[in-house]
């Protein structure tokens, strides 16, 4: 067992419980503010928890008594922005980790210039970060991550800033190198956990309220939150159903479910209908005709 984490921090009401395997890629789901962010910020040093422990690879991060302060962890984060040093080159930002723990020049820049090529970055190894796309500046930012070889890699939203046409790009090159490697990932996008992580944990109100492999949470969802992102409704009784199978009605009908209508959005050639935890797909003609507006009762079946 490389990672276990149980902490508590009272101002945020964060109760956190987890554990990851070595080698293992675990994807980290929930609405904004339900308490990744802090989780991330525990294991990197970001946040001091008002009680519980950390425990890398047999080595305590935090815990009574303990805090091992964030350069010394062997804990790497991404961000959504590659916040790279603009004074510095391309290869002088991946050798700067190496460097700043003791490493030297030419070994750093070797490491350095590996890690660009694992990225497919070598290129763009003499450029200011000015000179780079977003994308090729998260490339970069990946390479600089782990070229301090990290015991566990933090990755928050890291394809959340970019443009959709680079995306799978980067996608690639993260599903190639976080292979056997411990890992946590932030998203919102269930095609990253789909395709970057061994296991799902779900967060809400700052406590893992669903965990197991990925395809069992995502395809079989517990929570109304995992439900949606696969574009399911949740129902009472721990069935599934597609939006597109939900009929909506402004008058009582037998066997429906009465709500009121919170939100209303267009997707494509469809109008998704948000009432309470559960959402309708309706064709424009149909929605037109039901003159539906947000605060408006409305009647469910499926």
């Amino acid at each position: 067992m490389t990672l276990t984490l149980d902490a508590r921090v009272a101002s945020r009401g964060a109760d956190l419980s987890l554990t990851v395997e070595a080698g293992e890629t675990v994807a980290v789901l929930g609405a904004n503010g339900a308490g990744k962010s802090t989780m991330l910020g525990l294991l990197a040093g970001l946040v001091r928890p008002d009680s519980g422990s950390g425990v890398l690879d047999g080595e305590t991060l935090f815990g009574p008594g303990v805090w091992v302060p964030p350069h010394r962890r062997g804990v790497s984060l991404l961000a959504q922005e590659a916040l790279l040093f603009p004074h510095l080159s391309v290869l002088e930002n991946v050798a700067f980790g190496p460097r700043s723990s003791g490493v030297g020049s030419p070994a750093s820049r070797a490491r350095a210039l590996a890690w660009l090529a694992e990225v497919d970055a070598t290129e763009f190894a003499s450029r200011r970060p000015a000179q780079l796309s977003g994308g090729q500046a998260q490339r970069v930012a990946i390479a600089r991550a782990l070229a301090t070889e990290p015991k566990l890699l933090l990755l928050d939203e890291p394809m959340a800033a970019l443009d959709v046409t680079v995306v799978p790009a980067l996608r690639a090159v993260l599903k190639r190198v976080l292979a056997g490697r411990t890992a946590i990932i932030v998203t919102h996008d269930v095609v990253d956990a789909f395709t970057l992580a061994d296991r799902v944990i779900v967060i809400d109100g700052g406590r893992v309220i669903d965990s197991g492999p990925t395809r069992q949470v995502l395809q079989h969802p517990r929570t109304p939150f995992a439900a949606a992102l696969v574009g399911l409704n949740l129902l009472p009784d721990g069935r599934t159903v597609a939006p597109s199978d939900v009929t909506v009605s402004t008058s009582a009908r037998a066997g429906a479910v009465a709500g009121t209508v919170d939100g209303i959005e267009t997707r494509g050639d469809l109008v998704r209908v948000r009432v309470g935890d559960l959402a309708a797909d309706l064709a424009p003609a149909r929605f037109a005709d039901l003159g539906l507006a947000p605060g408006d009762r409305v009647w469910l079946n499926y």
